[in-house]
C-alpha cells in the first residue's frame, strides 16, 4: 500500500514530522554540533552522553552539562553562541530526504495539514523549512521546550496535533526513533517508521510497531 492510499484508508486528516534524522539525514552530523559546543567549553563528555539527551530540549542539555561538570558558566551565553552556530547548519547543510518531500507532497494532495515536533530548538526548524522551501507544506512548528515531558512521553504530539485542530487518530506521527514511535503510539496516533542510520539497531522492531514505513 502507498502512502496516498495509506491516507485514504485511515481518514489521516493531520500529519506531523520529527525534523532530525527524519525529514534530513542531520543526525550523523550532530557530532560536529556537539564537538564546537564542547571546544567552546573545554570540556570532555562521558561515552554516551549526547545520546542520553537527545530527547530532551537543547536549552536543557546545555543545563545538564554545566551541572554535571560543575561549571562556572553563564547558561544562557553558552545557549546562545551554540544555538546561532547549530542554526547555521539548518540554513546552510541539512536538506530534505527526497522520499520524504515525496511524502509530504503528497500529503499535501490530499488536503492533510502538517507539523513539526522537535527536540531541536524551534530556530532550527524555522531555518530548516525556509532554506528548504517547506512553508508551503509545514505550517505548525511545535518544540520540546513547549511542553513538560521529554520526547519519549506523547506531549509534544498531543500539542502539536491541537494546534492542527486534529484528533490524533486522524493524525499520523512521521518518527526515526523506537522510543518517539512508542511515546506517539501511546498518545494514540498513527504512525511512519522512518529509517535512520543511527536507529539502525532498532530498525526491526521499528518495521515491527509502526503502522507504516518509509525509506527501509
Amino acid at each position: 500500500m502507498g502512502l496516498s492510499e495509506f491516507i485514504k484508508t485511515n481518514n489521516i486528516k493531520g500529519a506531523i514530522f520529527d525534523m532530525d534524522g527524519t525529514l534530513t539525514d542531520s543526525m550523523g552530523r550532530w557530532s560536529e554540533i556537539y564537538a564546537m559546543l564542547i571546544d567552546y567549553l573545554k570540556i570532555e563528555l562521558p561515552q554516551g552522553f549526547t545520546m542520553k539527551v537527545n530527547h530532551i530540549p537543547m536549552r536543557k542539555r546545555v543545563g545538564e552539562i554545566l551541572k554535571l561538570l560543575s561549571l562556572d558558566f553563564c547558561e544562557e551565553e553558552v545557549y546562545s553562541f551554540w544555538i546561532e552556530k547549530t542554526v547555521e547548519y539548518y540554513n546552510k547543510d541539512f536538506k530534505t530526504k527526497p522520499y520524504m518531500l515525496e511524502a509530504l507532497k503528497t500529503l499535501k494532495e490530499q488536503n492533510v495539514v502538517m507539523a513539526i515536533a522537535t527536540a531541536s530548538d524551534i530556530r532550527c526548524a524555522e531555518a530548516f523549512i525556509k532554506s528548504n522551501n517547506l512553508t508551503e507544506y509545514i505550517s505548525i512548528i511545535t518544540g520540546l521546550e513547549e511542553v513538560s515531558r521529554p520526547k519519549n512521553y506523547p506531549d509534544i504530539y498531543l500539542k502539536a496535533a491541537k494546534r492542527l485542530s486534529v484528533d490524533p487518530s486522524e493524525c499520523i506521527v512521521f518518527e526515526d526513533a523506537l522510543t518517539a514511535i512508542k511515546a506517539a503510539k501511546v498518545g494514540g496516533f498513527l504512525v511512519c517508521g522512518v529509517q535512520d542510520d543511527c536507529s539502525g539497531c532498532d530498525e526491526e522492531q521499528i518495521k515491527k510497531i509502526s503502522n507504516f514505513i518509509m525509506g527501509f
